[in-house]
């Protein structure tokens, strides 16, 4: 379906003491990380109301190929802004989402997973939810488009919008952009901190779980998994090999987050693309079975997660020979399973190898500084 943005860039910004959609983000002002990620997204046409800091907001709106749209009355507040772009808005959207500009750090993902719901048509207004909490920015249906513009301003476009609680639906998104704001200069500096990031941050990762349901089980697994695979990762590190440990961190403790689903490594690897963390996907998808060529010189964080995953189990180490023991046993009388029993812990001895080689070391000792031993 066809949505546009509205950003809504028109307030004094008073608290902040500059104009906010201006201020950088990863290197670019606000206004076009915003608009960078919402042309990712699909969105087809962007209408940014300027106010106070017109004369410098609407050059940038225009470098960026959005429709500036002048708000008169932005003295009067929000709304009055809110007004302004939707009576801007082309004919032909079906929708559109409407975005404070001081709330710019929503992922391409959120915006895609909010329209794709719209898509459904069964509904007035989407909003994006994190952690149950509603946040930036709601899709709002061209239906309402007479209605805003006819609305007294009474509570804001949310004292409208609750007359529409009815068609009102939620998407879960793993994004805490779609909550934090930068009203004032200590905000700016910790939205700035997160801004470009590739990763989940603890809470996105805590909602991930959340939206997937990942037991707590498995949970407690995948810390341990965690555990082993930054101090395998840490000798590398001592002999001079490098590795990304948070990256592998990252991946280690989400790697069993659709456990449970067929093919769990490949649904855990879909939701974390879907939910805008695709450096993840790959990795997380590989832990079941290591892909050819098995990297040993040294074995790189997919490798070092296939290691960790195939000698913990449960929260505990058990050793790759054991493991491979108990595995063919579970499988008896079926040659098929057990002969990719066979290649799968085959590869992790060949990384375990490997490991040992680079850092003159031994897993089984390793092992036992970290996790529970089995036995």
């Amino acid at each position: 379906m066809k949505t546009a943005a509205v950003i809504l860039a028109a307030g004094y910004a008073s608290r902040m003491g500059r104009c906010k959609s201006l201020l950088p983000l990863a290197g670019l002002p606000a206004l076009e990380f915003a608009q960078r990620r919402l042309e990712a997204a699909g969105v087809s046409h962007t209408i940014v109301v300027t106010g106070h800091w017109r004369e410098a907001v609407e050059p940038v709106a225009e470098r960026l190929g959005c429709a500036a749209a002048y708000n008169e009355r932005y003295p009067e507040g929000m709304f009055s802004s809110v007004q302004t772009g939707v009576a801007a808005l082309p004919e032909d959207v079906e929708g559109f989402l409407l975005l404070p500009s001081d709330t710019p750090l929503a992922r391409s993902s959120s915006y895609r997973l909010v329209m794709e719901r719209a898509a459904q048509g069964d509904c007035d207004v989407v909003s994006p939810r994190f952690r149950s909490v509603r946040g930036h920015p709601p899709w709002i249906s061209r239906r309402l488009v007479g209605p805003i513009l006819e609305w007294d301003g009474h509570d804001g476009l949310r004292g409208l919008l609750r007359n529409y609680h009815d068609s009102t639906v939620v998407v879960d998104v793993a994004d805490v952009g779609v909550h934090v704001g930068m009203n004032r200069p200590e905000e700016y500096e910790e939205l700035a901190a997160i801004a470009g990031r590739e990763l989940p941050t603890p809470e996105e990762e805590e909602a991930l779980f959340e939206i997937a349901g990942t037991a707590e089980a498995v949970r407690r697994h995948s810390e341990a998994v965690a555990a082993l695979a930054d101090a395998l990762a840490a000798a590398l590190e001592g002999k001079g090999y490098p590795v990304d440990r948070v990256y592998l961190g990252a991946a280690a403790r989400l790697h069993d987050l659709a456990k449970g689903e067929r093919r769990h490594g490949e649904a855990a690897a879909d939701l974390l693309t879907r939910q805008g963390f695709p450096k993840l996907a790959g990795i997380v998808a590989d832990h079941m079975d290591l892909p050819d060529p098995v990297i040993l010189d040294p074995p790189g964080e997919r490798e070092l997660l296939y290691l960790a995953d195939k000698t913990v189990s449960g929260e505990e180490y058990v050793p790759l020979e054991e493991r491979t023991r108990t595995k063919e046993a579970q499988f008896a009388g079926n040659a098929e399973a057990q002969t990719a029993v066979a290649r799968r812990m085959g590869k992790a001895m060949e990384v375990r190898e490997a490991w040992g080689r680079c850092t003159g070391l031994s897993l089984g000792d390793l092992a036992q500084n970290v996790v529970a031993v089995s036995g």
